[in-house]
């Protein structure tokens, strides 16, 4: 009954807190019990804090939404004193600039394509492995949002401004599966259960 329609009322979650969001990322992972983890046939909003409902757009749009930016993610955490940093794949930065990994930016004069290893100055500050690094992205408040492969993708990137706030979703759960006596049925209208045990008994 369900896959026939997403979003039945006495299914829906709204307001529902992800986690807070971080600087420097641009991603936070759907609930577990999100029907649908592809799309947004079980979404009906998101906003950051207190700010406007993002908008949603498909994969095609936000490729050309996240076109020119470089991004990959830290190899290794970064220390202070370090002179290099290691990054997952570094085949799309630039010879030298500045990449920006979590709330840090970094200036470097060499990128090592083949070790992902970028040259640069005395770091003064630290990073964790795992941690996205960009080159030519946009930060601040999100206004774009879409889904894929189980999370909320927004973008621009969090900025300092925003960083630490709460990520707020409205959405429609899926239904546990029946598979015991004890199990709760949560359809309103319960008797649809009867007709489904009929059928099966009939069949």
């Amino acid at each position: 009954v369900l896959r026939e329609f997403k979003r039945w009322s006495f299914m829906q979650e709204f307001d529902a807190i992800l986690g807070n969001v971080s600087e420097g990322n641009w991603r936070i992972a759907l609930p577990a019990d999100c029907d649908d983890q592809n799309t947004t046939k079980s979404i009906y909003n998101f906003h950051v804090g207190k700010e406007d409902d993002l908008v949603w757009v498909d994969k095609e749009e936000w490729n050309y939404i996240i076109s020119g930016i470089a991004y990959t993610t830290s190899a290794s955490a970064v220390s202070v004193s370090d002179i290099t940093i290691t990054l997952t794949d570094s085949s799309d930065f630039n010879d030298s600039g500045s990449v920006k990994i979590g709330a840090n930016t970094y200036s470097y004069t060499a990128n090592n394509r083949t070790t992902g290893v970028l040259t640069i100055g005395t770091s003064t500050t630290t990073n964790s492995v795992g941690e996205y690094a960009f080159q030519g992205a946009s930060f601040g408040n999100p206004t774009y949002y879409t889904i894929f492969d189980g999370y909320i993708w927004f973008y621009p990137i969090i900025s300092s401004v925003y960083a630490n706030r709460n990520a707020y979703l409205d959405y429609y759960k899926k239904m546990t599966e029946i598979i015991s006596d004890a199990d709760l049925v949560v359809l309103p209208e319960p008797t649809i259960i009867q007709y489904y045990l009929a059928w099966k008994f009939l069949l």
